[in-house]
């Protein structure tokens, strides 16, 4: 039998990408405050930039 590992952390990371930039999409315009409501500083640092475009990209495609 074959066992199937997953690196946590990084599931965990995308999932908060995910996350944000479903909270942006949502939204619309968000401040960092906003964000603050659901996300730590740390993860608003890291993500927040790719998020945005994420948000975008998928507020783009909806409207094609």
């Amino acid at each position: 039998m074959q066992t199937q590992t997953t690196d946590t952390a990084t599931v965990n990371l995308r999932d908060v990408k995910a996350d944000m930039a479903a909270f942006m999409r949502d939204r619309g315009d968000c401040t960092r405050d906003d964000l603050l409501q659901e996300f730590t500083p740390k993860q608003i640092d890291q993500y927040a930039n790719d998020a945005a475009r994420e948000a975008n990209r998928q507020a783009n495609r909806r409207f094609s």
